[in-house]
């Protein structure tokens, strides 16, 4: 047989059954409670009452004792037959001799009385009243024993709490009904606003109008979430249209810049071309070296726009990936590409365009500077780039070689020329930062450092 883990109650089974149990509970110590003290109350009044009585008709004997008037005293005695509590009516001379009875005859039971009254039943007692002549309580005359029986009296009472506790069990029953239904009035109109503000929150789409089911303050509340909903429902639908025609407006843009980027690099491409052709109708030392300079540069910023046509990020590109792509063009224009090898270290990390651009300059600088001074006559080597975040937006490139070197007044003294001269405008001014060349052994080394976000971002 399969079994499984036992459903909880829900909360409003819960709270009914304990409504019920704490009901019951109260009803029942409370009725207890009030039957407990009524019956402690009547007894202890009965007493009292009896006591009373007892003084009273002890009073009214006194004369038929002095007297010796029977049927005066038998009168009186016939007055508390009346009540049924009374179960015999004994009067005493002072000698102890019993003087009348009533009912009449019963001289034996009064002899018996104190045999009697030893029962442990509290529903029975005895009142025993002594008879003065006076007031002053100077001549005494004769003693009234009477006998009382509460238990009809307590039997009526006990009759009438059971009818109480009934009447209590039904107003009880009653009372759990109405609640119920008072409950089931409130809870269902909550847990429908429940679960809808659920589906809200979960984001599980918006749930369909609410029926107003009462005319209280819960109707009002369920209007209030139909408005609520509404609106949000309205407002999702503005903010999809303006996201469909913001996302139509950036495809426009990203379009019209690639093909901006795309134009650029042919353009380019045609300056470059034209430049070739110019050198080489007037084939001189001086205007070859001037167009391959112009040249590099302008495939620096070539290859710039054509890494931001590959770019899912029309701001930012690879600056590892750039540089190994613009130094390599730079060997191979250069006719070096297989006697120096390029090394390149460091994370391949995105940066801005604004810094990319200057930073591509530099480097073709520095390469242009490398193949001509540091290897000559066809010397074989090595140039290493290294591309550091030294911070969060610090960035450091170490450009080095192992040529021939030089001295540190050589290097001082070429800090005037043009490569140079172009080389520290470029940090300085536009990358606002700092360069230092150093002797090494072998070769140079040229160390560059920025911060990257004093640059802002255009797009």
């Amino acid at each position: 047989m399969m079994t499984g883990r036992r459903r909880p109650l829900p909360f409003r089974v819960k709270l009914q059954l304990g409504m019920l149990a704490v009901g019951a509970v109260g009803v029942t110590l409370t009725a207890a409670a009030i039957g407990a003290y009524m019956l402690h109350h009547e007894r202890a009044g009965s007493k009292l009452q009896y006591a009373h009585v007892a003084t009273r008709t002890a009073e009214s004997l006194a004369s038929s004792l002095a007297f010796e008037d029977r049927a005066f005293a038998v009168r009186v005695l016939e007055t508390l037959s009346a009540d049924p509590a009374v179960l015999l009516s004994c009067l005493y001379r002072s000698d102890g001799v019993i003087f009348v009875t009533h009912p009449a005859g019963e001289v034996s039971r009064c002899r018996a009385l104190v045999a009697q009254m030893s029962d442990t039943r509290q529903e029975r007692f005895e009142v025993v009243e002594t008879v003065w002549l006076d007031h002053l309580k100077r001549n005494r005359v004769g003693t009234l024993r009477l006998p009382f029986d509460l238990a009809p009296m307590e039997r009526r009472l006990t009759r009438l709490l059971l009818i109480s506790g009934l009447a209590a069990l039904v107003a009880l029953g009653v009372s759990l009904f109405v609640s119920t239904r008072l409950m089931r009035a409130l809870t269902q109109p909550l847990s429908r606003l429940i679960k809808s503000s659920r589906q809200v929150a979960a984001a599980d789409g918006y749930p369909s109008t609410l029926p107003r089911e009462t005319d209280d303050e819960l109707g009002e509340l369920t209007d209030a979430f139909n408005r609520m909903v509404a609106r949000l429902r309205e407002r999702d639908r503005e903010l999809e249209d303006s996201a469909r025609a913001i996302e139509h407006n950036l495809e426009q843009k990203t379009l019209l810049l690639r093909e901006l980027h795309h134009r650029t690099r042919n353009n380019m491409q045609i300056i470059k071309s034209t430049l070739d052709q110019r050198a080489g109708a007037r084939p001189t030392t001086e205007v070859e070296e001037l167009v391959r300079a112009t040249t590099d540069r302008i495939n620096a910023l070539a290859l710039l726009h054509s890494h931001l046509d590959q770019s899912r990020d029309l701001s930012r590109i690879e600056i590892q990936a750039y540089a190994r792509d613009l130094l390599s063009t730079a060997l191979r224009s250069h006719g070096s590409a297989d006697r120096i090898t390029l090394r390149l270290k460091g994370g391949d990390f995105p940066v801005l365009v604004d810094v990319a651009q200057p930073c591509g300059i530099i480097l073709n600088e520095l390469m242009t500077n490398a193949l001509k001074h540091a290897f000559p006559s066809g010397r074989e080597g090595n140039v290493s780039v290294v591309f550091q975040r030294l911070q969060r937006s610090v960035m450091q490139i170490v450009f080095s070689d192992d040529g021939v070197g030089a001295c540190p007044d050589s290097l001082n003294a070429n800090q005037h020329t043009l490569g140079v001269c172009t080389i520290r405008a470029l940090v300085e001014h536009q990358l606002q930062g700092k360069v230092a060349f150093e002797a090494s052994s072998p070769g140079v080394t040229c160390t560059i450092r920025f911060d990257e976000s004093l640059h802002e971002l255009r797009i």
